[in-house]
């Protein structure tokens, strides 16, 4: 805990065993060094680091005040706690009070950001973020500021002569202070059961790798066991309850797999990362625990989550994280995020196992009663439930997807597409046809060129008539609307793009068979690889084929598709790098056609996959016996696999069920990491403008320099995905991927960014790059929207230029320097520490202007509903009955338990309202229950009358409203229950029940604003207590309008559950004692 500030509270009971925050008194706006000599004693939060060693000191010195130290066990260790008293003590403190409150951490806090999947700037799981809230302790005091604006802070960073640690040690040593540190060896570590950080000595500059012996947590990856270790995480409801089968509460799961995860070297980060107030710093943490269960939740919601809610509940989290990280936990904002991902997490229940290896965590398995995975339909082949002709109408439907305007404007853009672009989209058609192939002109008239997708679906270009050459868009031509099956018999030569594969090799003698036509393959060579394309002539011609075209794309595949990508930070669904994505517009072989229709939405195409009886792969094998094709797969060993210069997939086989482990023997372009070597290996990357260049100082060319880096990550293991994914038109299925080289990049990319990015274009361009991703996923690398995303991607990409290295170990890929000329990293201001740029004073400045921005509803509803939840449970109140029962007539007399607690006993005092009749004397059984339940009673008369006196600024409007019979208005009413609750919070209260308030239905909305209501009490008179009243003219008058206006009030909390009637009679004691049994308190409080 490197930073903290003491606030002037006191505390009424200072022998208590435990001090809660809520148990304080605040001065006023007296400023800081105003509260000199005026404080008897002030509470620490206190770490016994070395600044909190030496604030202790320090305020005894300058305040004269006695202080007492506060430690919330958050789970920094017994080592961390161990001998800490004495430590307070020896730094002059009276007392130290230690308050566990790890299962709270854990459950409350960090459970729902890992629900959330919060991760601040790519890597940082926010574990001390996360416990500032939970020990009142801000480095900003946000938190301080959200429960009570007005609250005075002392803040000995802004006030004394200590700049720096050098000098924390001298005022240290000088006061006989212990403390931690030398000045030989300085790192600032902060602690809790979710993570350990370090910051300080050589981290301070990014281009120094972290020294070996400063971890503590977790053991170095290259000394880790050489066997790996499978674990499986049980999870319910986007919260883990088991390890391997045992079931255990919050912090000790935590504890359990910190433990298994730090002995293999798991979840160690090296990042720099911007702060809330603009400047960068670096920080290494140790999160072995939540990395495994960041990658668990993760892989649980690949199976339950749709395509669309993944992509609203991705973007969410990045504010998620953004909120918490600047320490807005309390703010209403993150709680309604909070609400949504509780809500879409209902579902993400189920089990996934996690090899552990080297520090790398590997999926190996998952599974959920709510799977959304289907394996009947996973490999798209055409059964009962999916058919292959479905595709044509979501084709047709999905191609509108915007105005016509859209395609318009792409014809006429074609001036901002390069000669290689243009040259790629139209395959030279002029070299193809009329060249290469020998064909004439007169020839081309009644030929089609037809295209396939990896699963086999077969498109053709009808050209009534495609010209020989096609420069530009607007020399497009298509021939009407003629649908497929018209097309047989009139076409003379389809051109097919061909893979060699099950597919492509059994499409060639269909098309003849079916369309009676010559077929010319084309392959576009992208990067397979000598293997794939060796043999790749005769296998076609076998097949059926007149001749095979091969034109080498592999340079402008990566320069012109790949590196935007890369540049753009572009990752579908959390982890697929849309190799095959990226290779469709290429090779003109997009799986559901988008980019053909975005070039001509009216182009008709032939799809063998619509037309033919082959259902499936075995199908297809049976087929191409028949007809005498070589096929490269057999019946009992089927891949499907797609590669080029980025990546090799493999789906298919045992792979359709997402239990299985894939087999070693599948992986082509990577080695087990098992296998890889056991010295690590170093590798540099230069990047221009985002574009990476060189690698160890050579520059090389686009395609050259992924291929020399897929032989190096390949070699390492580097790169392997497993992942279930949500296709376009809705399913989900399997993939494994390998991505050595692409791998590398990302991560050299990315920190890079961290140093050349402010933190506002970092979080706008992450939240994009999940559109980006999105488009070229579904094929529409030529929408002007990724064309406007990509534009803005190479603005804020021009000072991405410097250099990355990065240490290749054994499947894992960690950065270990980084540098840039145009870094916005200053060491000479990364510590925070005083000097002539950074001046801690003018922290206070910044967080006023900070937590002025929230609206005062929404501090006052952040602060009482969530923070009236710290007192210990009623002794006398039947709680079991209030949070989960019903009464006899099966109605639920509380339909919410107390935020936080789901569903367990509430740990706060009531928090009632009481309403009715105004003959029931509704404020005599408030305030006799209100002694009962050790809660305070409100009333509003109370507080109205307090302010009806001359002296008070509110005097003349309530006066006149009073004085006209009408009520108060509402923004006075709830300006004063406002201020009475914030009152009632800093003097330790805890609940209410409140009498006078709501009386009508849009004060019963406004209230809902701030605070939670349980119960609210309807008191009705009796017949025999009605007449005694109706006698008055006047009161039978008062109470026929009160009855009226009532109902919409009665209305809104029956419709909600929370509604009690009761049944005043004329005798009191009768009355009290029917009320108790009502609301079903024990009988020890008659």
């Amino acid at each position: 805990m490197s930073a903290c500030s003491a606030a002037n509270l006191t505390f009424h009971d200072p022998e208590r065993e435990s001090y809660p925050y809520h148990e304080t008194e605040v001065s006023g706006s007296t400023k800081e060094r105003g509260l000199r000599g005026k404080l008897n004693k002030v509470v620490l939060a206190y770490s016994g680091g070395l600044d909190t060693s030496v604030i202790v000191p320090w305020l005894r010195e300058n305040y004269g005040c006695d202080v007492v130290c506060f430690t919330a066990d958050v789970g920094q260790g017994i080592k961390e706690l161990d001998g800490l008293e004495k430590k307070a003590k020896a730094s002059g403190a009276s007392q130290l009070v230690v308050q566990d409150l790890k299962e709270e951490f854990v459950k409350d806090y960090i459970f729902p950001c890992l629900r959330a999947g919060a991760i601040y700037e790519r890597k940082y799981l926010l574990g001390t973020s996360m416990a500032r809230p939970l020990i009142a302790k801000v480095r900003f005091e946000l938190t301080f500021f959200a429960l009570n604006p007005k609250l005075n802070v002392v803040a000995p960073w802004r006030e004394w002569d200590i700049t720096g640690r050098e000098d924390a040690i001298e005022y240290a040593k000088k006061h006989n202070v212990p403390v931690p540190v030398t000045k030989k060896s300085i790192y600032s570590r902060d602690g809790n059961l979710w993570h350990l950080s370090h910051e300080g000595d050589i981290l301070e500059d990014p281009e120094n790798e972290p020294k070996k012996d400063m971890f503590m947590l977790t053991v170095d990856p290259e000394d880790a066991p050489n066997e790996p270790e499978y674990v499986e995480i049980g999870i319910v409801s986007g919260i883990p309850v088991s390890v391997n089968g045992k079931e255990l509460s919050p912090a000790s799961l935590l504890d359990h797999l910190n433990q298994i995860g730090g002995k293999h070297g798991i979840g160690r980060v090296d990042m720099v990362e911007n702060r809330l107030v603009g400047m960068k710093s670096r920080g290494v943490y140790e999160t072995p625990g939540g990395t495994i269960l960041f990658t668990a939740a993760r892989e649980l919601e690949s199976l339950t989550l749709d395509r669309e809610t993944m992509q609203v509940k991705d973007s969410l989290a990045l504010k998620y994280a953004e909120l918490v990280y600047a320490g807005r936990w309390f703010d209403p904002l993150r709680e309604s995020m909070d609400s949504f991902m509780k809500e879409i997490s209902k579902t993400t229940t189920g089990s996934v196992t996690l090899k552990l290896y080297k520090g790398s965590v590997t999926v190996t398995s998952r599974k959920s009663p709510y799977s959304l995975y289907r394996q009947d339909i996973a490999s798209f082949e055409s059964g009962d439930i999916y058919d292959q002709a479905d595709a044509a109408g979501f084709i047709r439907l999905r191609r509108h997807h915007g105005p016509i305007e859209v395609h318009v404007r792409l014809l006429r853009r074609q001036s901002h597409f390069s000669s290689s672009q243009k040259r790629i989209i139209y395959i030279s058609w002029q070299s193809l046809l009329s060249g290469e192939l020998g064909a004439r002109k007169s020839e081309l008239q009644g030929t089609a060129f037809a295209v396939t997708s990896g699963n086999g679906s077969v498109r053709a270009h009808n050209k009534q008539a495609i010209r020989a050459a096609l420069p530009t868009y607007n020399e497009t031509e298509a021939s009407g609307s003629t649908k497929e099956r018209g097309l047989r018999g009139k076409l003379n030569k389809v051109v097919l793009a061909y893979s060699g594969g099950l597919d492509t090799s059994v499409i060639v003698p269909w098309l003849r068979e079916n369309y009676g036509c010559d077929v010319v393959c084309f392959t576009a060579d992208v990067g397979q690889g000598i293997k794939e394309l060796d043999g790749l002539e005769k296998k076609a011609k076998a097949s059926g084929a007149s001749q095979l075209v091969v034109h080498d794309l592999k340079e402008e595949f990566v320069k012109d598709y790949i590196f935007p990508c890369l540049r753009a930070g572009a990752i579908y669904e959390r982890k697929y790098l849309l190799g095959t994505s990226m290779a469709r517009p290429v090779i003109a072989k997009v799986r559901f056609e988008l980019t053909f229709f975005a070039l001509n939405p009216k182009l008709n195409v032939v799809a063998p996959w619509r037309e033919w009886d082959i259902r499936g792969r075995e199908d297809a094998i049976e087929y191409a016996k028949k007809h005498n094709v070589p096929v490269p797969v057999t019946k009992k060993s089927i891949y499907s696999r797609d590669g080029n210069l980025w990546h090799l997939s493999h789906e298919g086989d045992i792979l359709e069920d997402p239990e299985n482990e894939p087999k070693k023997d599948m992986f082509m372009l990577t080695v087990d990491p098992e296998d890889a070597p056991n010295e690590p290996e170093y590798v540099e990357i230069g990047i221009v403008s985002g574009i990476p260049v060189s690698v160890n100082g050579k520059e090389l060319s686009p395609a050259s320099l992924l291929d020399h880096l897929n032989q190096i990550g390949g070699k390492h293991g580097i790169g392997r995905v497993d992942m279930v994914e949500n296709r376009l038109v809705g399913m989900k299925s399997r993939g494994v991927y390998e991505t050595p080289g692409g791998t590398i990049l990302f991560a050299a990319a990315r920190e890079l960014e961290s140093l050349t990015l402010d933190r506002e274009t970092m979080q706008v361009k992450d939240s994009l790059a999940l559109k980006y991703a999105e488009l070229v996923y579904a094929g529409r690398w030529f929408d002007p929207l990724r064309e406007s995303l990509d534009s803005f991607m190479e603005e804020i990409s021009k000072t991405t230029t410097g250099s990355v290295t990065l240490k290749l170990y054994k499947g894992s890929v960690t950065v270990t320097s980084r540098k840039s000329p145009y870094s916005l990293y200053r060491q000479d201001i990364s510590s925070f520490e005083s000097g002539d740029i950074y001046d801690q004073a003018d922290a206070a400045g910044f967080i006023r202007l900070f937590t002025a921005a929230p609206p005062l509803y929404r501090l006052l509803k952040l602060a009482l509903s969530r923070f009236f939840t710290a007192a210990a449970a009623q002794p006398h109140f039947d709680h079991d009955y209030y949070y989960g029962h019903r009464d006899d007539r099966g109605r639920r007399l509380d339909q919410l338990p107390v935020a936080g607690t789901e569903g367990s006993v509430p740990v706060r005092g009531v928090q009632w309202a009481f309403i009715g009749s105004p003959i029931a004397k509704k404020h005599v059984y408030a305030e006799r229950l209100s002694k009962l339940l050790e809660v305070p009673h409100i009333s509003m008369a109370g507080l109205v009358r307090q302010d009806l006196n001359p002296r008070s600024s509110l005097y003349k409007q309530i006066a006149n409203a009073v004085n006209r019979g009408e009520l108060v208005p509402e923004e006075i009413i709830f300006g004063l229950l406002s201020k009475r609750l914030e009152d009632g919070y800093c003097r330790g209260e805890s609940g209410f029940i409140l009498d006078g308030i709501p009386r009508s239905r849009i004060q019963a909305e406004i209230l809902s604003e701030l605070v939670e209501i349980d119960l609210v009490v309807n008191f009705k008179c009796t017949e025999h207590c009605l007449a005694e009243h109706e006698r008055e003219s006047a009161w039978r008058e008062k109470l026929r309008i009160f009855a009226e206006q009532s109902k919409p009030l009665e209305d809104y909390y029956k419709k909600r559950d929370k509604l009690l009637d009761f049944q005043v009679s004329s005798a009191p004691g009768e009355t009290w004692k029917g009320l108790l049994a009502t609301l079903h308190l024990h009988s020890s409080l008659l």
